[in-house]
């Protein structure tokens, strides 16, 4: 088991948010030349029993093996604490979910993520719902 704490918000200017992040990062870790990565995700979102009080999502990320992902988590405003279990799968696996449990969402972003110490700072590109930065700290 895995856990994070995370804090999202919602932005109007992405771009704005991600120049004035990467000029704390150069103040703080004295970093011209931060590493930013861009990733194009995809995550399904399975039902489950009312018994689970966690989520169920498959995720693909380009370039990389897709995970199945199980959280808990608040849904509240602010900070939360998220506890997690993750692992990579086949990408059929993602076909056998579908017709056993069935979908609630799929949701589609853009990310853009740049490390500042040990946070992880994602600028997300939402489709359908928008722009958001997350900061994420995983212990």
């Amino acid at each position: 088991m895995s856990r994070n704490v995370e804090i999202k918000a919602r932005v109007k200017d992405l771009e704005f948010a991600k120049e004035r992040i990467l000029h704390l990062n150069s103040e703080l870790c004295k970093d011209s030349d931060p590493k930013t990565t861009v990733l194009n995700q995809e995550d399904v979102f399975y039902n489950l029993p009312n018994t689970s009080t966690g989520k169920l999502k498959f995720r693909k990320i380009e370039g990389f093996p897709p995970e199945l992902i199980y959280y808990d988590r608040e849904e509240s405003t602010g900070p939360k604490l998220s506890t997690y279990h993750k692992c990579e799968v086949p990408e059929n696996l993602s076909v056998v979910l579908t017709k056993a449990l069935g979908t609630w969402g799929i949701v589609k972003k853009s990310r853009t993520l740049i490390m500042v110490g040990q946070t992880r700072v994602h600028f997300d590109n939402v489709e359908g719902l928008g722009c958001f930065v997350e900061l994420e700290v995983c212990f």
